[in-house]
């Protein structure tokens, strides 16, 4: 969000009060933005999304005298504007104002956050993933978090962000129990690991495991290494291996060394310091763009699942103008399977070394039958255009200024 965007809707004086980087730095323009919130509050429920942008401005602020006033005076209004309107604000509005109250620590309104959770609203917007990134990034807030909600499990991707930062605060011993160690987090669990549909459900539960007490714990791993989808299978394998199994670590050692499992499998094995188990190929350049690039598939944002292979077609040392130097790409094929059965595979080229992506084409042309050359040439004029660079005029200015500094490639 640019500066132009957060000021859309506000008094084109308040500018002569930022600073040179478009921050609200001197407590006059926070006094400023708290009378917007103000005259937002008398507008009632039809004005509330104009919240975002204010509070966008109000998280800019770094000076310390300009925060007191924000302290002092806009986050009780914000606070006071989610108590009042909260259930009238859209998702998105209301957990933004969640996340600069985490941000900010603000304790009266992480209590409104936790009052709309335990009211199972607002419980499935995209944001609660970032909401709990910042609690696991402070351990205080994140146990005060926990203790208030005495073992309630969240629907949608709350439950989910509360299940993964809680495992991850317990494997660095920092709660003293997992909020799913009760019988209604179990049962979530359950229903977790057997949703084939959605992996990364599973994925979650086989994580919370090692810190799930008694019987249950055996019943949900063995759901979890029969789970189907193999993301499933690494993740309970690395929860066996904290509990001490010696063959899922043996699995996980040779999981690590197929590019399509490799990313989870070594980030297991860093965590169980078993990484110089492996040999010196999982650590090559091209071995290593291939995992870049199964993991940028793989997120739930792109395909949200790995291919079904993967190979490098090309790869070479080119000076990069998005990036101004000279740096090693990859050209990496990634196949998936037809939509149809009797089709074939499907094939997709992207690119790792500098924005790892996979390009759609905006002309019609399958990327994957065109020249390296070509597919270099899209990469670096979607790079030039997506940062605004005023040299991507065309895609044959783009050549010219690759060929300029790569002769034998593109001259």
């Amino acid at each position: 969000m640019t500066e132009d965007d957060d000021l859309g809707n506000l008094p084109q004086g308040f500018r002569a009060t930022f600073d040179v980087s478009g921050r609200p730095n001197h407590p006059q323009a926070v006094v400023a933005l708290v009378d917007q919130l103000d005259a937002l509050r008398r507008r009632g429920p039809v004005a509330l999304d104009d919240a975002v942008s204010i509070v966008g401005l109000l998280g800019r602020v770094t000076n310390e005298v300009a925060f007191a006033v924000v302290w002092d005076e806009a986050l009780p209004r914000l606070v006071a504007l989610v108590r009042d309107y909260g259930l009238h604000m859209a998702e998105e509005t209301a957990l933004y104002l969640f996340k600069f109250f985490v941000a900010t620590q603000y304790l009266d309104g992480v209590e409104e956050m936790i009052r709309f959770i335990t009211g199972r609203r607002f419980v499935d917007g995209f944001l609660w993933s970032d909401i709990f990134d910042q609690l696991q990034a402070n351990r205080p807030l994140a146990c005060m978090v926990f203790d208030a909600l005495q073992g309630f499990i969240p629907d949608g991707a709350c439950g989910v962000a509360l299940a993964d930062t809680a495992t991850a605060l317990m494997r660095e011993q920092a709660l003293d129990g997992h909020p799913f160690d009760n019988r209604a987090g179990r049962a979530r669990l359950r229903d977790w690991l057997g949703d084939t549909r959605r992996p990364w459900l599973a994925a979650t539960a086989a994580a919370a495991v090692p810190f799930i007490n008694g019987a249950d714990q055996v019943e949900l791993m063995l759901m979890a290494m029969s789970h189907p989808e193999p993301v499933v299978c690494l993740e309970a394998a690395r929860s066996a291996a904290l509990l001490g199994d010696q063959g899922s670590l043996q699995y996980l050692i040779e999981r690590a060394q197929n590019p399509l499992t490799a990313g989870p499998a070594i980030a297991s094995l860093q965590e169980l310091d078993a990484v110089h188990r492996l040999p010196e190929e999982v650590f090559a350049p091209e071995f290593q763009a291939q995992v870049a690039m199964v993991a940028w598939l793989s997120d739930p944002e792109h395909f949200g699942q790995a291919p079904q292979a993967v190979s490098v077609i090309d790869r070479r040392r080119l000076y990069w103008p998005p990036l101004e130097r000279e740096v090693e790409l990859f050209l990496i094929c990634s196949t998936y399977p037809a939509p149809d059965e009797d089709g074939a595979p499907v094939p997709f080229i992207g690119l790792v070394g500098s924005l790892t992506t996979v390009l759609d084409s905006d002309d019609g042309v399958d990327i994957s039958t065109l020249s390296c050359q070509e597919i270099y040439l899209r990469h670096c004029w979607w790079e030039l255009r997506r940062s605004g660079d005023p040299r991507a005029t065309s895609r044959d200015a783009v050549r010219r200024l690759l060929a300029q500094h790569n002769p034998v490639m593109f001259g």
